[in-house]
């Protein structure tokens, strides 16, 4: 009876460490009092999947590109199916916040592209409204 029991406490360990593994990373960001939980979007894949696909995000949570370099890069709402709200952020301060629509055409071309305002190294999707108050030069925390 007793190695079933460690069996079965054995088991339990294992899928919970299998299912902890699977869920994505995240890290809380602050910026002018307003925290969310982001995922880290800290892969080439998953930086290019971005919040495609999703049908909502809870208002507290949202999706951080770390980039590395400043680097003049785009947003592209192609397959995001949500209002973003996406903050734009060099050296631990707001460069500027845009609110994009969702773009659901099949067509890719039909779908919006907005440019960073200037080289950024991190970039903040959020719930459209989330970061709606905040102004360019807001301290970003972690």
């Amino acid at each position: 009876m007793n190695a079933r029991r460690s069996a079965a406490a054995l088991t339990a360990i294992l899928a919970i460490g299998v299912l902890s593994s699977c869920a994505p990373a995240r890290t809380d960001v602050t910026i002018g009092g307003i925290t969310v939980s982001a995922e880290l979007a800290n892969t080439p894949e998953k930086q290019q999947q971005g919040l495609r696909g999703r049908v909502d995000l809870l208002a507290d949570q949202g999706m951080l590109f770390e980039l590395g370099e400043p680097q003049s890069t785009e947003v592209w709402m192609f397959g995001v199916q949500i209002p973003l709200d996406v903050v734009w952020i060099r050296d631990g301060e707001v460069l500027r916040v845009d609110t994009l629509n969702p773009c659901v055409s099949d067509d890719q071309d039909e779908c919006e592209r907005t440019a960073s305002p200037r080289d950024v190294d991190t970039i903040l999707e959020a719930t459209a409204g989330t970061f709606a108050q905040v102004k360019p030069g807001t301290k970003v925390e972690r």
